[in-house]
Formats: structure tokens, C-alpha cells, sequence
């Protein structure tokens, strides 16, 4: 079902866990994207990483036509130098193959709108 989707249309609406913590209510959104026809991989957890992906995205989602590599920020979490280099790096990238798409959601809104375009597949 991975690459057999034709159209869908995603549900906003969808009562989901509500959560008093913005990071797990957009985790709970990118994360239907899975019963979607997506992949999403994340790399935030609260377990130790290797130094080598300290500064990396917080998701990854994979469909048929696009790789979109996603950092969650909210008010009090700047952007830090080495992950400016990975955005700087990921948008060069972007200029050579417009499937490759770098996003930094800083709201719940702009996570439903980011997973809006995914479906309709106008990134």
C-alpha cells in the first residue's frame, strides 16, 4: 500500500490524544501519516544518540514523490549553527533534485499545512 496510493484525503479534523505538549501533538499528526501511505521516520527520542546525529532533523518522511527532511522549533529553541549548516546543506541539495524538501515546523498549524501539500503532492 506504500505506493498504491492514488488520492487521499487527510482529516484535519481527526479527534486525535490531545497532549499538553506541542513537540508529541505533531509527532501524534506526522505520525498518521504512516496509515496514509507515508513513511515517516523520526529521530527524536529521549534515548542517547550517537554524536554523528546530534544536530540531525527530528523526521524524515518518505512518499512516492518526495524525501522531506523536517525540524520541529517551537519559541524557545533556536535554530543552532550546525543545524543551519544541515538546513544550508539540504536546500543545496533541493536546487539539484526538487524532490528533496527542508521544513522547520514551529506549530501545529504549520504541521497540518505541511502534511496538507504532502498529500496533494504541491510542495
Amino acid at each position: 500500500m506504500f505506493w498504491g496510493i492514488t488520492e487521499v484525503k487527510f482529516m484535519a479534523s481527526k479527534k486525535i490524544k490531545q497532549s499538553k505538549d506541542l513537540p508529541a501533538q505533531i509527532s501524534n499528526e506526522f505520525r498518521r501519516l504512516n496509515d496514509l501511505g507515508f513513511k515517516v521516520f523520526s529521530f527524536n527520542n529521549l534515548n542517547s544518540i550517537s554524536f554523528g546525529l546530534k544536530y540531525f532533523v527530528h523526521y524524515i518522511i518518505v512518499s512516492k514523490k518526495y524525501l522531506v527532511f523536517i525540524e520541529i522549533k517551537n519559541k524557545n529553541d533556536p535554530v543552532t549553527l550546525d543545524q543551519k549548516e544541515l538546513q544550508l546543506f539540504i536546500s543545496h541539495l533541493t536546487s539539484l533534485n526538487k524532490s528533496l524538501h527542508y521544513h522547520v515546523v514551529r506549530s501545529l498549524s504549520d504541521c497540518r499545512k505541511l502534511i496538507e501539500l504532502l498529500i496533494k503532492k504541491k510542495l
